[in-house]
């Protein structure tokens, strides 16, 4: 598991570096936009339409991290007088669960997204933008989602037999 845990962690470098980009471009943009609104009464083209491209991997691309990172949503209030078992026994449950939902909606991400690539989908904009491009965050965003619902569902299988791979 460990090669994995590696190779995840990895990815979620990478993945955030792209988020952290996309972050920076945005608020530049917005920025840039609204200095060139006030001072120059002239806006930059499509401001609206390519800060919806990039919220799209600013949301997607971080969840994987996220739920590695033990930073995702939990309801803690009961959470806390449950007994051990019974807590490994439910983050087992939740980790199948949130598996199985992250696939499918991994696997339909895709297929809207591939739609949108075989159409040539464009925006609604003054300028041409590809409506494709801020879709493929979604399938990816999610993909990975599901390949830490995973592999903490293995870390919690593990832990029940004593092997446990936790860092």
């Amino acid at each position: 598991m460990q090669p994995i845990k590696k190779l995840l962690g990895y990815v979620d470098n990478v993945l955030n570096y792209v988020t952290g980009i996309a972050l920076i471009i945005l608020t530049f943009m917005i920025c840039f936009d609204v200095f060139t609104r006030f001072v120059f009464n002239k806006p930059l083209p499509a401001t609206v339409e390519v800060s919806e491209l990039l919220m799209a991997y600013i949301v997607f691309l971080a969840l994987g991290y996220t739920l590695s990172m033990g930073m995702h949503i939990r309801v803690t209030v009961l959470f806390e007088y449950i007994p051990q078992s019974v807590k490994r026994a439910l983050d087992l449950l939740c980790d199948f669960l949130g598996f199985a939902f992250c696939l499918i909606i991994t696997y339909y991400a895709w297929n809207f997204f591939l739609h949108s690539l075989s159409i040539r989908e464009e925006m609604l904009a003054v300028i041409k933008l590809p409506w494709y491009v801020g879709k493929f965050a979604m399938p990816v965003g999610f993909l990975f989602f599901t390949v830490h619902y995973l592999v903490h569902f293995v870390d919690t299988v593990l832990s029940f037999s004593g092997r446990s791979t936790a860092s």
